[in-house]
């Protein structure tokens, strides 16, 4: 192995150093991959559904945060978080949630997803009352619908050379104002 180090012009330090950090990051994203598939179980949505379906209403969408706030994120964090780190230590040996919180929070600029989002929920309070107030916007029926913006039409342009346009009188808004706008262009 010597000859290996000094052919590349390494110390030994430099290679177990960065096999440690490949080790380190390994095991990162194992627990990372382990806590991607516990959210996305049917338990684990049950439980923070149950939760949130509970507590939205107290949550109001101004700068002001009451104290029946940080009341329920010590709810949310006792609940939510002891359930992932139960889950965590009957699947990883030696599993330490205060470990990985850590790591996360020094790796919190280079991450990004919904995983993060619910992990960060934990540590960020403003996190929180950000989930509590899209699940509140959510029941409330106040997220954005673009269903009604949506006008799906079939234009058949013709197989084959013999066909004719139609001349159905069907009115489509959207496709006659393309056409009026490309149309003025053309005069242009």
């Amino acid at each position: 192995m010597s000859s290996i180090v000094q052919d590349l012009n390494l110390e030994e330090e430099d290679i177990l150093v960065a096999k440690s950090v490949n080790a380190a990051d390994s095991r990162f994203d194992l627990i990372t991959g382990t806590i991607e598939d516990i959210i996305t179980e049917t338990k684990f949505q049950q439980i923070q559904n149950e939760f949130l379906d509970k507590n939205y209403k107290h949550f109001e969408d101004s700068e002001e945060n009451k104290l029946i706030y940080t009341t329920i994120h010590k709810e949310y964090i006792n609940l939510v978080e002891k359930y992932l780190e139960t889950q965590l230590k009957k699947r990883i040996e030696n599993f330490s949630m205060d470990q990985y919180m850590n790591e996360l929070m020094s790796r919190r600029d280079e991450l990004d997803g919904e995983i993060f989002e619910i992990l960060l929920t934990f540590e960020d309070f403003l996190e929180f009352k950000e989930l509590m107030l899209s699940h509140k916007a959510s029941k409330e029926g106040r997220n954005l619908d673009l269903s009604s913006c949506l006008c799906v039409q079939s234009i058949n342009f013709g197989s084959n050379s013999n066909s004719k346009p139609s001349n159905s009188k069907t009115k489509t808004p959207l496709l006659d104002k393309t056409q009026v706008d490309h149309m003025d262009s053309d005069q242009d």
